[in-house]
C-alpha cells in the first residue's frame, strides 16, 4: 500500500499500480508496481495538487504545481484500487 497525506488531512490509501508522468527535464513516465522498491514520489512531498479529475471507470488523476501528474490506476475488477478519506465526509472506496 501506498499512502498519500493532502492537506486539509485528506488521505489516499493505494493498492493497486501508480503511474508518475514526469515534465520538463525528466520529459518520462514510469509504472510502479507495488511493492513499490524504487520510487521518485518524494519529489512530490510539500508540492501543491492543482487538478483531480477521474477517467475511464475510476483512474484517479492528481496534477501537481510542478506539471507531474500521478495516476492512480482502477485495475482490478475484484478489488478495492483506492481510497478517499475525506474529514467530514464519507469514505470513497473504488
Amino acid at each position: 500500500m501506498v499512502g498519500l497525506q493532502l492537506e486539509g488531512q485528506v488521505q489516499i490509501d493505494v493498492y493497486s499500480e501508480l503511474g508518475h508522468e514526469l515534465q520538463g527535464e525528466f520529459a518520462d513516465s514510469c509504472d510502479l508496481e507495488l511493492p513499490v522498491l524504487t520510487t521518485r514520489l518524494p519529489r512530490l512531498l510539500g508540492r501543491l495538487v492543482v487538478a483531480a479529475e477521474v477517467v475511464g471507470r475510476g483512474t484517479l488523476k492528481l496534477g501537481f504545481d510542478t506539471g507531474e501528474v500521478l495516476s492512480v490506476y482502477e485495475d482490478s475488477d475484484m478489488y478495492e484500487c483506492y481510497h478517499i478519506e475525506i474529514p467530514g465526509r464519507q469514505r470513497f472506496v473504488v
